[in-house]
């Protein structure tokens, strides 16, 4: 078990859209909203992951148990119940969610993905807090810009910059790193932290030409 630092402020955060599907249908975006405020957090989940919430969500009983009931008879049958579920950090175009669980020798933390984490928070009433400083970074409002308007929380965004000397244009992601605007220049591994980008921002239209260059690469045996 390992001690805990100083709690720090959070922010409570509610489902307000178990996820909108791409025009593939391959990926959803959840949206997490403040608690009593407009500003939400646009998270990209896996067409999996957004089947267990949904059927979380609506209390649909299945014939036998899924994964998260599955973890949460686990929880109990060993003495413990989740008494809360923090994001507490964003590295690498993901989530980290520690999932708190009380036992009777003490409190024991879990590393989770913020999608089962969300499933978690709907089957135990566990409400999902966020960390008050990540939350200023990562949140938008319901005008589409980046809640604390200033330089830096905007660099971390989806807006296009000027990269080098040459003037080539990118896109600037979440993460900071950059990609080209001209997609045949970029990795797959670009394109594929550019497409999540896209669906995070509901910008579908980039969606589609990112879509149309990673089929043109296969198609020519790239």
């Amino acid at each position: 078990m390992r001690l805990k630092s100083a709690k720090s402020m959070e922010i409570e955060l509610e489902i307000v859209n178990p996820g909108h599907p791409n025009i593939h249908g391959e990926a959803f975006n959840l949206v997490l909203q403040e608690k009593g405020g407009t500003r939400f957090v646009p998270v990209i989940i896996g067409l999996n992951e957004a089947r267990a919430l949904l059927l979380a969500l609506g209390d649909v009983e299945t014939a036998r148990p899924l994964t998260h009931d599955l973890l949460l008879q686990t929880i109990h049958k060993m003495g413990g119940d989740v008494s809360k579920i923090t994001v507490t950090d964003f590295v690498a175009g993901a989530y980290i969610v520690e999932v708190a669980v009380e036992t009777a020798t003490g409190i024991c933390y879990l590393d989770a993905r913020l999608s089962d984490a969300a499933v978690l928070s709907v089957k135990t009433g566990v409400p999902i807090m966020m960390d008050a400083v990540l939350f200023e970074k990562v949140s938008y409002t319901h005008e589409g810009k980046v809640a604390k308007d200033d330089e830096a929380a905007l660099a971390r965004y989806f807006d296009a910059a000027l990269a080098n000397d040459d003037e080539e244009e990118f896109y600037v992601c979440a993460d900071g790193s950059r990609v080209p605007m001209d997609l045949r220049k970029a990795t797959d591994r670009q394109l594929d932290l550019l497409m999540q980008e896209a669906l995070a921002r509901e910008n579908y239209e980039l969606a589609a030409e990112i879509d149309n260059e990673i089929k043109n690469r296969k198609s020519d045996g790239k």
